[in-house]
């Protein structure tokens, strides 16, 4: 066995370890929100640290990413079984709470084990979705791509902004008697190009910029709507 065969075995092993890990942390920490609202209360406090402890591990993985190399290569350059189970778990997450909203809340027919399944998967969705968007933007960009640079651009005013706009606009969708998979769709339709517009003013602002990107924009952009040809390469 040579030792260029015998490094990528080992590399694939570290990966696929790193991968299981955080998983089995994922469907573990799936719990930890949960017990801080029953030790907090549903209060204010108790709101803000139950978001923050949602959020957090997905931070913790992020950061260890950058430390350990199995972790990253998991992360970021996920095997195609890895990014196939991604969809999968995005697609049951989807098709449960279609199914919630259209059966537990109308005939309450849902019970303990469906909470604890829906609170598994959503914790699960969010690290999965990002590897297997991940994964595809590794195999499609080669080099520079200026597709990706944007939304990498303007990732922290859209993560900013995305929860007031989807606040507003699943309300204005509680006036309506859509079925659950046209909602789900339409929401993150008008969100994504809520925030997507939200960008483009925040980038043509000083103040804006800021106030919500740090003074500047990196990679910068050129000034024309939806133009995504940079004046300088990303990376």
């Amino acid at each position: 066995m040579d030792n260029g065969f015998r490094l990528r075995v080992i590399c694939r092993r570290s990966m696929v370890m790193s991968f299981a890990c955080a998983t089995i942390f994922l469907i573990i920490w799936g719990f930890v929100p949960s017990v801080v609202t029953r030790v907090i209360g549903k209060n204010f406090i108790g709101d803000q640290l139950y978001v923050f402890s949602y959020y957090l591990p997905f931070f913790l993985i992020g950061f260890v990413s950058y430390r350990v190399n199995g972790v990253f290569d998991a992360v970021f350059r996920p095997d195609t079984i890895m990014m196939v189970l991604g969809g999968a778990v995005m697609v049951a997450f989807v098709a449960l709470h279609i199914y919630e909203v259209e059966y537990c809340v109308t005939q309450e027919a849902c019970g303990s084990y469906f909470k604890v399944v829906d609170r598994i998967l959503a914790m699960l969705s969010g690290f999965f979705v990002s590897i297997t968007f991940y994964g595809i933007v590794y195999r499609c960009s080669s080099g520079y791509n200026a597709f990706v640079s944007y939304f990498v651009s303007g990732s922290l005013v859209m993560y900013l902004f995305h929860l007031p706009f989807l606040l507003v606009a699943g309300y204005a969708f509680t006036f309506l008697e859509w079925p659950a998979w046209m909602e789900i769709l339409a929401l993150n339709l008008i969100v994504f190009f809520a925030v997507v517009l939200t960008f483009e003013i925040v980038r043509r602002s000083r103040v804006l910029r800021f106030l919500f990107n740090g003074g500047r924009v990196s990679p910068k952009v050129s000034s024309g709507l939806f133009n995504i040809r940079f004046r300088e390469r990303f990376g």
